[in-house]
């Protein structure tokens, strides 16, 4: 059993937020000259005990509160202007329950435990709504979305993934096996689109992006990419029609491609050089495709 450690969880507000933001911005604007030094002012704190993994979910602010996946093994809301605990759940599978890309509607937040099931809280009380359990060859990894009426997420075993649908009431649309092992999970438009990097048919320098009809779970269309890199852990972000994604462990090129959502048609690609190169993490805003890369 690891020793139990302090941590600190801590919140800068909206306003210091917003200064820094127009700090990030002038520092682009003036071609990297050095930004103004901005004081920032500590609102409130958060202690917790954690041992294990620790948290790994980004605090996720959901209309006046803000939900964390503390390393105590709690899944804590608290209130956004004070601190003050809203409510919290003790993890019933130590150390494997995981929010991680929260999801959330407005009545629900949704979890998972790896490897026991899926779940939904009451996004006021914190009180368990509904549970699916799965086999214990099963296991949930992180990757999942939702529509307006439905849940869907992958999973693996030791042979193959899947793809599941769920009602937001917990209850089963279907369950379809895959060739590849998920990465990654979007919703759009009436289809899923899934994300696959190092998988089990070619080495994880192959990847592969298939599109899926949401209410049967057809597959609708694939695009594959070669030693360019693998879309592993790199959920697909789509906008206005078109499906942006990132390889990592390119070698000795990773790319980003630009996708007709509808087709899968190639629009553009942007290649990266490295030894193993990687965009692991691509963010979309005002028309702006941000990238961060490794090597």
């Amino acid at each position: 059993m690891e020793t139990k450690k302090m941590r600190n969880f801590e919140l800068i507000g909206l306003l210091i937020f917003i200064i820094s933001f127009s700090v990030c911005c002038n520092i682009f604007d003036s071609h990297n000259e050095d930004p103004e030094e901005v004081q920032l002012d500590l609102l409130w704190n958060y202690p917790y005990e954690y041992e294990g993994w620790g948290p790994e979910l980004t605090p996720t602010a959901i209309f006046d509160s803000l939900v964390v996946m503390t390393g105590d093994h709690n899944i804590t809301c608290l209130f956004t202007g004070s601190g003050e605990v809203k409510w919290t759940i003790k993890v019933t599978d130590e150390g494997s329950s995981v929010l991680q890309d929260i999801k959330y509607d407005n009545t629900q937040v949704y979890g998972y435990e790896l490897y026991t099931g899926i779940f939904a809280l009451d996004i006021n009380t914190g009180l368990k709504n509904w549970e699916y359990g799965i086999s214990d060859r099963d296991r949930f990894d992180r990757f999942y979305d939702i529509s307006s009426t439905n849940y869907y997420l992958g999973t693996y075993d030791d042979t193959s993934s899947y793809i599941w649908s769920f009602t937001k009431n917990g209850g089963l649309n279907y369950k379809k096996q895959l060739n590849n092992k998920i990465w990654g999970i979007r919703y759009y438009n009436g289809k899923i689109y899934c994300s696959s990097g190092w998988w089990t048919l070619g080495p994880r320098e192959h990847g592969q992006i298939t599109c899926y009809e949401a209410d049967t779970g057809d597959s609708l269309w694939s695009y594959y990419v070669a030693d360019k890199g693998g879309f592993y852990r790199v959920p697909p972000i789509i906008e206005d029609g078109i499906l942006y994604c990132g390889t990592v462990y390119g070698d000795p090129k990773a790319i980003v491609v630009a996708l007709d959502a509808e087709t899968g048609e190639e629009i553009w690609q942007f290649s990266h050089e490295g030894e193993y190169a990687e965009f692991h993490d691509i963010k979309l805003a005002d028309g702006v495709l941000y990238c961060s890369t490794q090597n």
